[in-house]
């Protein structure tokens, strides 16, 4: 349908617990656990579009690591370059963050298109709509007739988070990840809100089994290996009455993001990495506690760990994720009116995409349309996005390695890199 009504040549998108678009007045709302499609559709001139797939029924399958050098990677997306900056836009079957393979593409793509713009999520699906509708989907064959492009349609149906993650093969029964890349004359700067503090120690994994962390050591104190256990109830006896409520049902784990990064970085990556934030000490990934052993005193993580990794709890907090938001669109103003001033800077935002965590929204900032209005109220213009069951981007808007964010949001700010006419 929106294909023949548009007129668009191509249209990707995903399932998700929750849309955003616009309401009756235009201005930016938030529709959670509510059955609606929110479209955001593009005019694109000097932009050139490449739709492509991995996985699932008909998709690519990945190159492995390094063996086939930056190229292979350029060519599975499309076969761009470094030096066109492309923008690569990433929609993915949930199974494919506990396969593996996003991981696995994320930091082939980090390897080679170093400096270039990934963002995206995961989509996140109940269990019911899994057996009728594929997670992810994109139409890759041009039509004909009209210049427009829809990039994203973002299908909402409302569920709960239990829902949400589904076992099994990624690269199988409709898994997979949908992509998009866009270079030329299109350029997105990219903020990424999180939503914890960090509490405690830092301490170091000395003994882990797959996502099972097993002994820690304190990076401050030293001395000997202590069970995860232990250093949580460390923790939570230091903490406020409070926090200690809080730590009930909001618990999570801090991962060091610059030991999430993949091992060797090509030379001219691992010398703009000190611009970002994924290098600086004391900033975080942060990952889910599914369980813990009482026999053996572990702690199960949502992510595959190795030894010599550094973590830290950290707890979800409302205040401190609308604190983040408000210092990223704030800045974002302060930069774009002191270029408006001085004469010159970056062409205005055009759209901005939204991918944001299943666990913010009304349940996190206890108010409607939080993330959405605060991008509209700094950008002006309008937001589209969904909620996922992961968020895909860097830690900065200085860029930096890919990661697989959790109650986080992603903004891409999407505008051209020159204002050009256009003819008519």
């Amino acid at each position: 349908m929106l294909k023949r009504e548009l007129g668009v040549k191509h249209v990707i998108g995903c399932l998700g617990a929750g849309v955003i678009g616009s309401g009756d007045d235009g201005s930016p709302e938030e529709f959670e656990n509510f059955k609606a499609i929110s479209v955001m559709a593009a005019s694109l001139p000097g932009v050139t579009i490449k739709p492509w797939k991995v996985g699932g029924v008909g998709g690519a399958e990945l190159p492995v690591g390094t063996e086939g050098g930056q190229r292979a990677w350029r060519e599975l997306v499309g076969g761009t370059s470094e030096e066109e900056a492309p923008v690569v836009l990433l929609l993915g079957d949930p199974r494919c963050a506990s396969s593996g393979m996003l991981k696995s593409l994320t930091d082939g793509l980090d390897f080679g298109l170093p400096g270039c713009t990934k963002i995206g999520g995961l989509a996140a699906p109940s269990r019911a709509a899994t057996q009728k509708l594929p997670a992810v989907f994109g139409s890759l064959a041009a039509a004909a007739g009209g210049p427009q492009i829809a990039m994203p349609s973002l299908l909402g149906l409302g569920d709960m988070m239990a829902d949400m993650r589904s076992g099994g093969d990624a690269t199988k029964d409709g898994g997979g990840i949908v992509g998009v890349t866009l270079s030329g004359n299109i350029a997105v700067e990219t903020m990424v809100a999180q939503g914890c503090r960090a509490i405690g120690a830092e301490y170091e994994i000395s003994k882990v089994t797959g996502n099972m962390v097993n002994e820690v050591v304190d990076v401050s104190a030293g001395g000997e290996g202590l069970k995860p256990l232990e250093a949580l109830k460390e923790t939570v006896q230091e903490l406020t009455p409070n926090d200690r409520q809080l730590a009930q049902s909001s618990l999570l784990l801090g991962i060091a993001a610059d030991s999430l990064q993949i091992a060797e970085p090509p030379q001219k990556d691992s010398e703009d990495s000190s611009t970002g934030t994924g290098s600086e000490p004391g900033r975080f990934v942060v990952r889910q506690v599914l369980g813990a052993s009482v026999a053996d005193g572990g702690i199960l993580v949502g992510e595959v760990l190795r030894v010599g990794q550094r973590m830290r709890f950290h707890l979800r907090d409302a205040e401190v994720a609308a604190s983040n938001v408000d210092a990223l669109m704030s800045g974002y103003k302060r930069q774009r009116l002191g270029e408006m001033m001085s004469g010159g800077g970056r062409p205005p935002a055009a759209g901005v995409l939204l991918f944001a965590c299943v666990g913010r929204g009304r349940q996190l900032f206890n108010q409607a349309n939080f993330d959405s209005r605060s991008a509209y109220l700094s950008t002006g213009v309008s937001v589209a996005g969904v909620f996922c069951d992961g968020e895909i981007g860097p830690l900065s808007a200085e860029g930096g390695a890919t990661y697989l964010h959790s109650f986080s949001s992603v903004y891409a700010i999407i505008r051209p890199k020159t204002t050009a006419p256009v003819a008519e």
